[in-house]
């Protein structure tokens, strides 16, 4: 068996780069819940299941070597290249991942949640997984406080106890991963929960997701209207002007807004749109520093119309 500290060594080999520090808290409280299966520990409680870079450090990949690269791991065709998912929901509606705008350096991050599985749409949630999956009960706890028509049914007050009990496994990850619990409940903890994360001081340019891009500000310059880019992806002579724009914001040195264009046209899901944004973002990411970013467009430019979430599912 190898030890946490070689699986650790092995995940930054296989993907490039190491996960933020909550991610390996997670895990180890995760470890600690189901020593045994730790990529099953939320799943009687929560219906949740480990995946991506947790199965790294579960061991799966100790002696296998994935035949895809594992960057595409619980990844669909149209994640961003900054999302990689590390929990999914068994049912698959929804999946949990890091938002890694700079994985070859660090800093600000964020926790996204990626709440469709037939096409594009993420919101950045907050800046740790627990956190994250206590919004979830307490917005759901929340709606059923807010209905009248649920007062009284017995069925949803069932419900509401069957949610509330899960407080208590949430609680214990908070503990075992170092987090503060939060005594709130209800409303009064999503007022609680910041709104507002390190991450969003970098945001140099908005895009229509609302997840924006992180650039440094002096390379993302432009009079442009990110409005027009995202009326632009839609229609051919639009993308044949934003294929030009990006071009003349990379000789500029503005790669910041040849990013933008390339994550708007990636963002819409399709595969024409994909191929095109495709050396966009590439080029964006080289020139920003960020080539484990680059990798995982070079990987789904490789594998563009992979039916598998699953890298070990690849066939080439």
């Amino acid at each position: 068996m190898s030890s946490p500290q070689a699986r650790r060594e092995l995940l930054v080999r296989l993907y490039g780069f190491d996960f933020p520090e909550d991610l390996h808290r997670f895990f180890a409280a995760c470890r600690q819940e189901k020593p045994l299966e730790p990529l099953k520990a939320l799943e009687d409680s929560l219906g949740l299941r480990l995946v991506g870079p947790f199965e790294v450090l579960a061991g799966r990949f100790d002696k296998v070597e994935p035949p895809a690269p594992i960057l595409l791991q619980g990844r669909k065709r149209w994640d961003l290249p900054e999302f990689f998912p590390v929990l999914e929901e068994i049912d698959g509606t929804r999946r949990v991942g890091f938002f890694l705008d700079d994985p070859d350096h660090g800093g600000s991050f964020g926790v996204a949640v990626a709440d469709s599985e037939n096409g594009p749409n993420i919101e950045v949630e907050g800046e740790a997984l627990a956190w994250v999956l206590r919004y979830w009960l307490e917005e759901a706890v929340c709606e059923m406080e807010e209905d009248p028509e649920l007062a009284g049914d017995e069925e949803a007050r069932v419900f509401r106890q069957s949610l509330e009990a899960l407080r208590a496994p949430l609680d214990r990850l908070f503990s075992r991963a170092g987090l503060p619990v939060v005594k709130e409940t209800g409303n009064a903890f999503i007022e609680v929960m910041p709104h507002h994360f390190e991450r969003d001081e970098f945001v140099a340019l908005t895009t229509q997701d609302g997840t924006g891009v992180v650039a440094p500000f002096n390379q993302s310059e432009t009079r442009m209207d990110p409005r027009r880019v995202h009326e632009a992806v839609w229609r051919t002579k639009g993308i044949e002007w934003l294929i030009k724009k990006a071009a003349k914001m990379m000789k500029k040195g503005q790669p910041g807004v040849a990013l933008l264009i390339g994550r708007e046209l990636w963002a819409t899901g399709t595969r024409k749109r994909r191929a095109i944004a495709a050396p966009i973002l590439e080029q964006a990411y080289l020139a920003l520093g960020r080539p484990s970013l680059a990798k995982v467009v070079q990987a789904d430019r490789a594998w563009p119309d992979r039916e598998w979430t699953d890298v070990a599912s690849a066939v080439e």
